[in-house]
């Protein structure tokens, strides 16, 4: 005797399925021989005289091979909301007359899982009685007439029109009655065939089997949802042992790895001084993906009203897009989450997380997102102070931005690593014109503010467009500043200083009440053969800044690879 290959094909399954997530289909198909076995006897013995058994038994032989075929569609669908999807299509021919719900046992409560034919509203209000769900798991199954849903008021939060339409409502346990997964719900039973339905102990029968497989799914998706988590954690807790140039640094690349393990576009930090914090007047700091210009102002101003919302308060908000709104915050946001940071009575900062897209947060993001914000204190808690420190001596007390003996110390160690590993490397250097005429119409006060704000301004073009590769913007000498650009060469440095150029021109400069705008002009270099030392960049980069000034100002020229490197007369400012 010799087995069919076909059959050993069949056994293997081109689904992939392991042979005990196919034991159900062979089982249904054991049945389906078995009735065929009997209808053939039939048929030999009495032809004439079991027309009506013949007709049964064909009956019978279909439901079985519609039931195979649900559940090689069930097993076959590995993602938990598709096998229930494949349920409850198999059970609803028109959403537009009936309807059908799969309600998840969660303790002591039923929460709504998938549904089928019901309106928004009713998915959010439906409701099953106490007593129909323990006698539902009970018994495995139960039907309920219309004058029995209204008697003991079965099914509430349904429309008007919805109702309208229950006449009947069949209720199944998925999963055994010991520890059931959970209830099927449905106006009507599956139709395998245009005018002929399933039996009730039949359909019952199939969830119940069907049901412990989505137990022993969910199972296993919840043991892989841990080991991803504590995959996460660990990655997030292994950053401070990791090397960065500064602890501001390090704090920002946790932002925006809690981003994106979060689903989020943005994070921002926001730390308090004090017991009454003023988030206007404190500087987020953010991490994420890279925004281009627009977006980015857009972005962090919106930040910008929503620390100012949270300031004072010690609870968690979450924001959706109508709510946005509500507050007044325009912009490219259309989800946000604010977390306080607190470290034992103290509200010591806020973490805001921010995306363009809705949506709810998944289970497995929300215990992130918590253990993230109490991780985050704790290393705040042990940096903090030394980053303030470092930040005081490294930045520019009127502007914020990197100062000079910063910048010189980058410049030499982004020069030796460029040469090192063969990179590209740009310096810009930009000075702002007519600045004396600043200080002499608007007094120094005034000169302040215009450094202040083109200062952000160059910030904020430099981040958008090249916030990978680390770029440095200094306050270089009076109203001199200076970007570095590791990686980028002689086009996109030019690039980004017309882009510097255009955003200086176009931003306006507020001070007591009004406005005024400023120019500024730019010397690019690039890092070639002939410019092979710091003092050479900075001086090539320096006879461009002088030519763009002698050539009208409010312009960018750039360095040839062999600029003169001779003294150069002071520039009109």
């Amino acid at each position: 005797m010799s087995i069919d290959p076909g059959f050993i094909d069949w056994w293997q399954s081109p689904t992939g399925l392991p042979w005990w997530e196919l034991s159900a289909c062979v089982a249904v198909a054991f049945g389906a021989g078995t009735i065929w076995t009997a209808l053939g006897q039939k048929r030999s013995i009495e032809p004439d005289q079991l027309a009506d058994e013949n007709h049964q038994l064909r009956s019978q032989l279909r439901l079985r091979e519609w039931e195979l075929d649900l559940t090689r569609r069930f097993l076959g669908t590995r993602e938990l909301s598709g096998r229930l999807r494949v349920l409850l299509d198999s059970l609803i021919a028109d959403p537009q007359q009936g309807f059908a719900a799969i309600l998840r046992i969660v303790g002591p409560r039923m929460q709504l899982e998938e549904a089928v034919g019901l309106l928004p509203d009713s998915r959010r209000k439906l409701t099953l009685n106490s007593r129909v769900v323990q006698d539902t798991i009970a018994r495995g199954s139960l039907s309920l007439t219309s004058t029995e849903l209204t008697q003991l008021r079965a099914v509430e939060g349904l429309a008007t029109l919805e109702r309208s339409r229950l006449s009947n409502l069949y209720c199944f346990r998925l999963g055994g009655n010991r520890d059931p997964w959970g209830v099927l719900i449905s106006s009507e039973l599956p139709a395998f065939q245009p005018g002929e339905t399933a039996s009730l102990s039949g359909w019952e029968h199939l969830t119940s089997i069907l049901g412990e497989e989505l137990a022993s799914q969910e199972s296993t998706d919840k043991q892989g949802n841990e080991l991803a988590l504590t995959k996460e954690m660990l990655e997030l807790r292994s950053l401070p042992d990791q090397q960065f140039r500064s602890p501001t640094h390090m704090l920002q690349e946790y932002l925006r790895r809690l981003a994106e393990m979060t689903d989020f576009d943005r994070a921002a930090l926001v730390l308090h001084e004090d017991e009454q914090p003023k988030s206007d007047s404190v500087q987020p700091l953010r991490g994420g993906g890279p925004l281009s210009r627009e977006l980015m102002e857009g972005w962090e101003l919106a930040e910008s009203q929503l620390f100012a919302e949270a300031a004072g308060t010690s609870s968690s908000a979450i924001w959706s897009v109508t709510e946005l709104k509500r507050l007044g915050v325009a912009g490219p946001i259309s989800f946000a989450v604010m977390l306080p940071l607190r470290q034992h009575d103290w509200v010591m900062g806020h973490l805001c997380l921010t995306r363009r897209t809705m949506g709810s947060i998944p289970e497995s993001d929300r215990k992130l997102i918590d253990w993230g914000v109490k991780f985050l204190v704790e290393l705040i808690a042990r940096t903090v102070d030394r980053a303030a420190i470092e930040l005081q001596a490294r930045r520019d007390g009127l502007t914020h931005l990197a100062n000079r003996h910063t910048f010189d110390i980058e410049l030499d160690r982004t020069f030796d690593r460029a040469i090192r590993v063969g990179d590209a490397l740009s310096l810009i250097l930009l000075d702002l014109d007519h600045f004396k005429s600043v200080n002499d119409t608007h007094g120094h006060l005034g000169g302040d503010a215009a450094l202040k704000t083109v200062a952000r301004v160059v910030e904020r073009s430099v981040q958008s467009m090249r916030e990978g590769d680390q770029p440095l913007v200094a306050r270089y000498g009076g109203e001199e500043l200076a970007v570095l650009l590791p990686g980028v060469g002689e086009a996109g440095s030019r690039r980004i200083a017309e882009a510097i150029r255009e955003a200086v021109w176009r931003t306006p400069i507020p001070f007591e009440g009004a406005e005024f705008h400023l120019t500024l002009s730019a010397g690019v270099a690039t890092r070639s053969a002939l410019i092979g030392t710091t003092r050479g960049l900075i001086s090539a980069a320096d006879a461009a800044l002088y030519r763009a000034k002698m050539n009208g100002r409010n312009c960018v020229e750039v360095a040839g690879s062999g600029e003169e490197m001779t003294q150069l007369p002071a520039a009109p400012r």
